[in-house]
């Protein structure tokens, strides 16, 4: 049913919020929508509220104001591929605002953090350096979580930026340094 739909979102990064403005209570169900989120606990995620069927809308006046409530908000015919490139727009936001780039050195010989780093991020560009291998990558938050348990490390984000041990004999990590950059268009990226 609606309510089971619903909660296939609990699984997304991204929420897409569809909605037929040209149905006369679409903010209704708009309404109907967010409750159900709310009662199953996922709408705090990036959401994007799509307005679609936009080319049969008798009254563009409302768009100024649907654009000021529903934020971020976009408007397009997907049957007539009108202004699918801002939806398009507006998700690459949301994966800007989710994905940090980073540098990570790492010894060849470590092929599971390797591994697993391919899994999880996005590989930018790769350089060999004597025995070890310098990653640059793009990686969302929560993928972030995931590495850094891997690493068994403690990642500070808002002053050094640089990795530290939590291990008292010196592994391969010792030599780790994490360079927080600007985060780059996203042309190719795919959410997780």
């Amino acid at each position: 049913s609606f309510k089971s739909t619903l909660a296939e979102a609990s699984e997304a990064d991204i929420i897409l919020h569809v909605i037929d403005i040209s149905h006369p209570e679409f903010e209704e169900h708009i309404a109907v929508v967010n409750d159900t989120l709310d009662e199953l606990d996922v709408s705090g995620k990036p959401t994007i509220f799509v307005f679609n069927k936009i080319d049969k809308l008798k009254d563009r006046s409302i768009i100024p104001e649907l654009t000021e409530k529903y934020k971020p908000a976009v408007f397009i015919s997907a049957e007539r591929g009108i202004n699918m490139s801002a939806l398009t727009e507006e998700l690459l936001k949301i994966l800007e605002e989710d994905t940090k780039e980073h540098t990570l050195l790492i010894k060849q010989s470590d092929y599971r953090t390797i591994a697993k780093l391919h899994e999880i991020a996005e590989i930018t560009k790769t350089e060999y350096i004597e025995n070890s291998v310098q990653v640059n990558f793009r990686i969302s938050k929560k993928n972030m979580e995931q590495l850094k348990k891997l690493l068994g490390r403690k990642y500070d984000t808002e002053t050094t930026g640089s990795w530290s041990s939590s291990i008292n004999s010196p592994t391969l990590y010792d030599m780790l340094n994490i360079a927080i950059e600007a985060a780059q268009k996203a042309g190719n990226f795919l959410a997780q």
